[in-house]
Parts: structure tokens; sequence; C-alpha cells
């Protein structure tokens, strides 16, 4: 599954960072630190950009690359 970023999904509805704050409820700033992935949204507010940006909910990657861990198992074994 493609997800876009939050930046692309913004620029789809072709709104700037300042209109899509004022949307949120937020400061300018405020919401360029999400776009940054500098902040994470809450569900409510992330659900509430889906709707606004007319992208489904899973087609928005709101987490960026830096959250994602590879697994590496440990080598302890049950006792």
């Amino acid at each position: 599954m493609i997800q876009l970023t939050i930046e692309n999904a913004r620029k789809r509805i072709a709104n700037s960072q300042s209109k899509m704050a004022l949307m949120l409820g937020m400061s300018t700033s405020a919401y360029q630190k999400y776009e940054n992935y500098e902040r994470f949204f809450r569900i409510d507010k992330a659900a509430q950009f889906s709707t606004l940006t007319g992208v489904p909910f899973e087609s928005i990657n709101f987490l960026g690359q830096s959250t994602i861990k590879s697994y590496k198992p440990n080598n302890l074994q049950p006792r």
C-alpha cells in the first residue's frame, strides 16, 4: 500500500501550511512540526486531517520513517 506523507496529503488539496493549521485549530508553527514528523498527531486530529484532505486515514503516513524499527530477536531462553 502506498502511503502519502502529511505534506503530500495537504498538497493534494492545494492548501498552505497556514490554512491547514487554521482548519485544524493550531498555529502554523505547531502544524509544521507535525508535517516534519517532529510531533505526532493524536488519533482525533489525524482523523480530522484525513477528512479535510479527503485521503483515507490508512493512506497517510502519520509516523514518518524514523519510527520504523527493525525487529531483532533477543537470545534469551525461557527458564
